[in-house]
């Protein structure tokens, strides 16, 4: 009796550890128990299934992990080991991209480019990879000093709330009207190939539609055919509180891109991580689902003169 009763006190303390929580670039998570945390990746057990097999997962693939006792570690500027990266071997960030000191046309509206639109409208074989803040840059004359803060802290949080509060993918099927619609590898965790001692600036930051043809060209997808979207986040103007996104379909085979709108909408809500990700919600949302999508605006002579970016 007595064995049985150690034996059943040490059960109920190993189950009653509180779990650790593996917090994913791509914005997923795992419910886990941390085992062992190697040089590339971190083995842990399920915590629905604590007595089952071992797994592990690339360090790579991780933003965090956030241990029952309240600690944390932070895997975000991980990177594998390697001498070089190229075309071939993975995305690969360029620090050319994008023009500070542009010109801000509007401080809310849309423009679309390409001539694929009616097959983005009507087609079901569109695969979306998330949101791709790789090129996003913060203007803010006042916090220019305070870049990798920002990029540490809360560009997991801003995906985290697009992909889970403001738009899961059962509101994007149903907005855009396909119920096929399915998650791909998700493009999110380019972001770490940034610069993010240069994340803020004080001035403007654009980036081009032709720019915008070189970052979906650069993508490792997995998939080979349909029709992939993306929604590119490039500013977030504290100075005008707009908020610039492109909403970009592509043909993945030869990652041409289909459509595009650019759309800039406006900030709002508390916080760091709520005032901009309400700006991209009313990007997305506002501008591009009600002005451009559902009234099947193909061209920038169907826009409202009042909306239309110039």
């Amino acid at each position: 009796m007595k064995y049985l009763f150690v034996a059943a006190l040490m059960l109920f303390s190993f189950l009653g550890v509180g779990q650790d929580l593996i917090v994913l670039k791509n914005g997923g998570d795992i419910e886990a128990k941390v085992l062992e945390i190697l040089d590339t990746k971190v083995k842990y057990k399920k915590q629905s299934n604590l007595n089952g097999p071992s797994y592990s997962i690339a360090k790579s693939e991780i933003f965090m992990i956030k241990y029952a006792s309240g600690d944390k570690d932070v895997f975000s500027n991980y990177q594998e080991p390697s001498p070089s990266k190229t075309n071939n071997q993975g995305f690969v960030y360029d620090p050319r991209m994008g023009s500070i000191g542009c010109q801000s046309n509007k401080r809310y509206g849309v423009k679309v480019f390409g001539t694929g639109a009616n097959q983005i409208f009507f087609r079901g074989d569109v695969v979306f990879y998330g949101y791709d803040f790789t090129y996003l840059k913060l203007t803010n004359p006042k916090k220019t000093n305070d870049g990798i803060n920002y990029v540490n802290e809360y560009v997991y949080q801003w995906n985290d709330l697009m992909m889970k509060k403001f738009i899961p993918l059962e509101k994007m099927k149903k907005w855009l009207g396909k119920p096929n619609l399915r998650w791909g590898t998700g493009v999110f965790g380019n972001y770490r190939y940034n610069e993010p001692g240069n994340f803020v600036v004080p001035v403007n930051y654009c980036v081009s539609f032709n720019e915008i043809q070189e970052i979906v060209a650069s993508y490792e997808l997995n998939d080979y055919n349909g029709i992939g979207m993306v929604v590119n986040v490039i500013n977030f103007n504290k100075i005008d509180e707009t908020v610039t996104v492109y909403i970009t379909f592509f043909d993945i085979e030869s990652r041409s891109i289909m459509f595009a709108t650019q759309a800039v909408g406006k900030a709002g809500g508390s916080g760091m991580d709520g005032h901009w990700a309400e700006g991209i919600n009313s990007a997305v949302r506002d501008l591009f689902i009600d002005e451009v999508y559902k009234p099947r605006r193909v061209n920038n002579g169907m826009i409202p003169p009042k909306l239309l970016l110039y």
